[in-house]
């Protein structure tokens, strides 16, 4: 199995599951861009990113390495955008899929804007390095009630320190082109009777369970959808028994 992580986490992430899924599964858990140890050319990181087929290819080396034809996938947030891209290019080779509070589900307005127009662009970097007023542009939009609150809590969590800022402005901007086509992935999944299992927290309002209910009206093949007494900080030690016990 092929585990992808959440922005601003790690591969270590899915140690959690070695106990309950390791006689079931080897489970590779692989480092996004920016994360960890994973390496990514610097002088694409604006320009010329990454593109989809090559992002597959990349894969592919890494399954003919380990001599691995068929294989699961297991995305998280962040992650589950990247799983559902694979899907898109190597279905004949996934017999299962599994989505932890999955990113992919819809396209990201701020993804489309801050790495595909030159404003946003122009904006992002602005942010890096004027957080203060950044922030103080947050606090008055959410005063008058143009953000919610819980708008402003995620922008909190994910632009706080200027180490996450950066993160938040590498890794989307590498990740550019990797982008599921959410038709061609139903499509393929059922074709191809690939099994998805969603698992939502209860309590997320980062990415609510409402997307993988819309996401499985289109599926035909064996499907399985949970929800949890969770945040969409959902891959804890405490919750690791009850989700294996989901995966099995």
């Amino acid at each position: 199995m092929l585990a992808f992580h959440g922005m601003g986490r790690e591969a270590d992430d899915f140690k959690i599951f070695e106990n309950n899924l390791g006689k079931r599964y080897t489970i590779i858990a692989i480092n996004i861009f920016f994360h960890g140890n994973s390496t990514y050319p610097p002088e694409r990181l604006f320009e010329n990113q990454i593109k989809k087929k090559e992002f597959v290819e990349l894969i592919e080396q890494l399954l003919s390495s380990l001599k691995v034809h068929k294989f699961s996938l297991m995305g998280y947030s962040l992650g589950g955008r990247i799983a559902l891209t694979l899907v898109q290019y190597l279905h004949n080779r996934i017999d299962r899929i599994i989505l932890i509070a999955p990113d992919g589900l819809k396209r990201s307005v701020y993804n489309q804007i801050t790495t595909k127009t030159t404003f946003g662009k122009k904006f992002v970097q602005w942010m890096i390095k004027n957080p203060d007023d950044f922030f103080g542009i947050i606090d008055t939009l959410n005063r008058y009630k143009i953000i919610p609150d819980k708008t402003k809590k995620v922008i909190g969590i994910h632009f706080e320190t200027p180490e996450r800022r950066l993160l938040m402005r590498n890794a989307i901007s590498s990740l550019k082109y990797i982008n599921p086509n959410l038709k061609r992935v139903i499509n393929n999944i059922n074709n191809c009777h690939i099994e998805v299992v969603m698992i939502f927290g209860k309590y997320d309002f980062i990415i609510p369970a409402k997307l993988g209910e819309h996401f499985l009206k289109n599926i035909t093949s064996k499907k399985k959808m949970y929800l949890i007494k969770a945040s969409h900080n959902i891959l804890t030690e405490n919750a690791s028994k009850t989700l294996s016990e989901l995966i099995q």
